[in-house]
């Protein structure tokens, strides 16, 4: 009966210790002394490594955008002057050529022509000298600087003279039938008594040049400019005018038979005794400053 109640004694200790450890106020396991990861090994990894050496040199990439330009450098100091060229007047006057020779014209590519004697007439395509009259027939003179130039008397049939510089030359008496002077400038320049029949005078200055009593028959005049010019005398019979300027010229005595005057401007210019029988009038500025559309017979009723 004793070692039952011992027992029992036990038996009940037993359930309280246990409902005293499975209850709320269990105490918890210490977390820093407790822990669910395994321990640390230290790796070779961990540690530093050693550099190794250096791979090959990439491709070179593509080139970049070109920069702005950098600003201009100062400019350099002038060159000296070039030696003095040989004018044009000198050559045209049987002058010496820098070989000894006269020079008696030029050749169809504008080259020097010269002989052994002045004066004398020498073998060539296309231009040569003649005795007195300077032969530049049919020449290519286009551009050519020859202002100031004795010309007196030349036979330039056929020439070339585009854009030429004819600045106050003496062309008087020369033959220029058939010439070409487009453009060409002619101020002051001495045409009178010139033959200058069937000539290409489009867009050519004549301000202030000397043309009495030069034949210009059927010559093209269209776009000129004969401000102030000489004309007196002179035979315009069938010239084109078309567009030319005409102010202030002396046209008294001149020939203007059928030649066409249209869209010209002829104010203040003088026509005294001018023969104009047949000219074209159309929408013409006529000397006394009127426009002979206003007209019924356009400027001849309003000539000075």
């Amino acid at each position: 009966m004793k070692r039952f109640y011992i027992f029992g004694i036990l038996a009940v200790c037993a359930i309280i210790f246990a409902a005293c450890n499975s209850g709320p106020d269990a105490q918890a396991p210490n977390p820093l002394l407790v822990s669910s990861d395994p321990p640390a090994v230290t790796s070779k990894s961990s540690l530093p490594s050693k550099v190794g050496s250096q791979g090959p040199i990439g491709r070179q990439g593509p080139q970049g955008i070109s920069g702005p330009p950098g600003p201009g450098g100062p400019g350099g100091p002038a060159g000296p002057a070039g030696p003095a060229g040989i004018s044009t007047a000198d050559i045209l006057s049987n002058r010496l050529c820098t070989s000894g020779n006269f020079v008696s014209g030029f050749d169809h590519n504008g080259d020097i022509i010269c002989s052994k004697v002045s004066g004398n007439s020498i073998a060539s395509p296309n231009c040569s000298a003649t005795g007195t009259g300077v032969d530049l027939q049919g020449c290519d003179l286009r551009n050519f600087d020859l202002k100031d130039a004795n010309l007196r008397d030349a036979i330039l049939i056929g020439a070339d003279l585009e854009r030429a510089e004819l600045n106050r030359a003496d062309l008087s008496g020369a033959i220029l039938t058939d010439a070409i002077l487009r453009r060409a400038t002619l101020l002051d320049a001495d045409l009178s008594n010139a033959n200058l029949a069937g000539a290409n005078l489009t867009g050519a200055g004549f301000t202030k040049a000397d043309l009495s009593d030069a034949n210009l028959t059927g010559a093209n005049l269209s776009d000129a400019f004969l401000i102030s010019a000489r004309l007196s005398g002179a035979n315009f019979t069938l010239a084109d005018f078309r567009f030319a300027d005409l102010t202030d010229a002396d046209l008294n005595q001149a020939i203007l038979r059928f030649a066409d005057m249209s869209d010209a401007d002829l104010e203040n210019a003088t026509l005294s005794g001018a023969a104009i029988g047949g000219a074209i009038w159309n929408d013409t500025i006529c000397p006394d400053g009127t426009n002979s559309d206003s007209h019924i017979k356009g400027c001849e009723d309003h000539l000075r």
